[in-house]
């Protein structure tokens, strides 16, 4: 489960996770995460000690809404919400016995305002891995890839998308021609050095 912070020009800052047990470095005592995009992390006891600190260097931070992303990327992905906390997305989902996770509802203007600052950082050492394409006929597809940070470290959905475009992006030749201009990136479950992107490939007309 993951609170994502914005700043007060609504870019997309940090997150506060709460660490799986079975993660690498797990403390009992600190399980919970403060991940700045910058790749410092902070660990605290609780979830309000993280946003208080948090708004020490965003005063006027705000923590988004949700949406939760129901099935699987191979018999496609519905969206639900959106949902002011984890708890509502719970409440919500209940005992569906559908696979779901939890994203953020990002601001459209969020990546371009953020775009500067990641451009400034050297890109990590990074792996992607096509997991199934979902075809829809005329109006193109949608492929789905995992893309992993191999040094184990935190991987930003912002870092996960530039990288993802960079492979899969391709500008308009014409009519008939394919192209992909939009990325999108979620967190999967628990694992911060991995994100689920989806390619929207389309046909010009």
């Amino acid at each position: 489960m993951a609170l994502f912070i914005y700043n007060i020009s609504g870019a997309f800052v940090a997150q506060i996770v709460k660490q799986s047990k079975l993660a690498f470095g797990y403390r009992p005592h600190e399980p919970w995460l403060l991940l700045y995009n910058s790749g410092r992390t902070e660990r605290f006891a609780q979830q309000s000690e993280a946003k208080t600190e948090a708004r020490k260097s965003w005063s006027k931070c705000r923590f988004s809404k949700r949406v939760a992303v129901i099935g699987n990327p191979i018999d496609g992905l519905t969206f639900a919400g959106p949902f002011d906390s984890v708890d509502e997305v719970a409440v919500s989902r209940g005992k569906s016995g559908e696979p779901w996770h939890i994203a953020p509802l990002i601001p459209p203007h969020c990546d371009e305002q953020h775009m500067g600052t990641l451009d400034q950082q050297p890109d990590p050492e990074m792996k992607l891995t096509q997991i199934g394409v979902i075809d829809n006929g005329c109006d193109g597809s949608d492929a789905y890839a995992l893309v992993e940070r191999l040094d184990g470290e935190y991987l930003s959905v912002e870092v996960a998308e530039k990288f993802a475009f960079g492979i899969f992006g391709r500008s308009c030749k014409g009519p008939g021609s394919r192209y992909c201009d939009v990325v999108r990136a979620f967190k999967v479950g628990s694992q911060l050095d991995v994100c689920l992107c989806v390619a929207e490939i389309r046909y010009d007309v």
